[in-house]
C-alpha cells in the first residue's frame, strides 16, 4: 500500500481492498473499502493524478473539492467530498448501475436534460467563482492561436474558419456554472434517476449552451440524431428564457474539441469511422444553421 494513500484514509478507516474504477486522461481513481473505527464498512473514492503528473494536478483537485462541497449543499447530485491534500481527493463512492439508455431513450434525454438545466439555474456562485476560467475568455485565445497542424479528417480548418467569422456576432447568454464536460459518461443512474454527476474538473463560468452542444454531440455519438433532437428540446423546454441563436456556434466550438484526439480514443475501425461520419454531419447542420440565422437577420 502507498504511504501518501494510506496518509490520506487513515482517519477514515483501516483500508480492506482497493479496486480501480474507469477515470479520465489525466487521473487515476480507484475504489477503496475501509473498515471506520466504529467498525461500519464504507465505500470511498479516491482522485489522483497520473504516474508524472501529480504535482500538475493538485490545483485542478482542489478546485473540484471546492466545487463539489458547493454543489453538495446546492442538492445537486454530485459526490460528497471527504477530505482533499497534495496526494488526491477522497469523496463518497455512490453506488449505482449500468442500464439500457435505449430502453424509454425518451424518458432518459428528458432526465439528462432537466438535470443539466439544474445546474444552470443557479445563479449565486460567487463562493467559487475564484476557482472558475470564464470558458468564453480561453476560447478567444484558442481561436486566436490555431495549431500548426490541423484535423482535415474532422474538417479542423473549416470549422475554425467558420468560427472565425461568426465569432463576435453570437448572442452570449448570462453566465452560468458549466459542468465543462457534460455527457452521458459522467452521470451515474439508479432506478431510472441520475444519482451522481461525476468529473468537474473541466468546471467554468460561461454561456450554458456551451454545456448543452458538448451534451449534443456526445448523445449524437452514443443514441443518434433522434436522442440528440429529444435533448435538445427538452433542455430547451426547462430554459425557454435563454437565447438560442448561437447554438450552431457552439456546436463548432464542442465539434472542435476532439480535433487531433479522437483517433487516439481507442476506438475500433467501425466506431471510429462512425463518430467522424456523424461528427462531419453535425459540423455541416451546424454551418447550415449558421447561415440560416444570418439571412433571416
Amino acid at each position: 500500500m502507498e504511504r501518501q494513500l494510506t496518509n490520506l484514509v487513515k482517519s477514515v478507516g483501516e483500508i480492506e481492498r482497493i479496486w480501480s474504477l474507469e477515470g479520465g486522461v489525466s487521473a487515476t481513481v480507484e475504489g477503496i473499502e475501509v473498515i471506520s473505527m466504529s467498525g461500519e464498512r464504507k465505500k470511498l473514492v479516491l482522485k489522483k493524478g497520473k504516474l508524472g503528473s501529480e504535482a500538475i494536478y493538485q490545483s485542478v483537485l482542489m478546485k473540484e473539492f471546492q466545487i463539489l462541497s458547493y454543489l453538495t449543499n446546492k442538492k445537486i447530485p454530485v459526490p460528497t467530498p471527504l477530505l482533499y491534500d497534495e496526494t488526491g481527493l477522497l469523496m463518497e463512492y455512490i453506488e449505482h448501475e449500468k442500464i439500457n439508455l435505449f430502453k424509454n431513450l425518451n424518458q432518459y434525454m428528458n432526465t439528462i436534460a432537466k438535470t443539466l438545466a439544474e445546474i444552470h439555474q443557479i445563479n449565486d456562485f460567487q463562493a467559487i467563482h475564484f476557482f472558475l476560467l470564464d470558458y468564453t475568455n480561453s476560447l478567444d485565445f484558442r481561436l486566436e492561436n490555431p495549431p500548426q497542424t490541423m484535423d482535415y479528417s474532422l474538417q479542423e480548418p473549416r470549422i475554425r474558419e467558420t468560427l472565425r467569422q461568426n465569432w463576435q456576432k453570437k448572442k452570449e447568454n448570462e453566465k452560468r456554472l458549466l459542468h465543462g464536460d457534460f455527457w452521458p459518461g459522467n452521470l451515474l443512474w439508479s432506478k431510472g434517476k441520475i444519482v451522481s454527476i461525476i468529473d468537474w474538473e473541466d468546471a467554468a463560468i460561461g454561456d450554458p449552451l456551451s454545456d448543452v452542444a458538448n451534451a449534443r454531440l456526445e448523445i449524437l455519438w452514443a443514441f443518434g440524431k433522434e436522442a440528440m433532437f429529444q435533448f435538445t428540446h427538452y433542455y430547451q423546454s426547462y430554459m425557454p428564457h435563454l437565447q438560442y441563436y448561437s447554438l450552431p456556434i457552439w456546436d463548432l466550438v464542442a465539434a472542435l474539441r476532439p480535433a487531433s484526439k479522437m483517433d487516439s480514443w481507442g476506438l475500433d475501425n467501425r466506431t471510429l469511422e462512425r463518430f467522424k461520419n456523424l461528427h462531419r454531419w453535425f459540423v455541416n447542420d451546424a454551418i447550415r444553421n449558421i447561415s440560416k440565422n444570418i439571412s433571416s437577420l
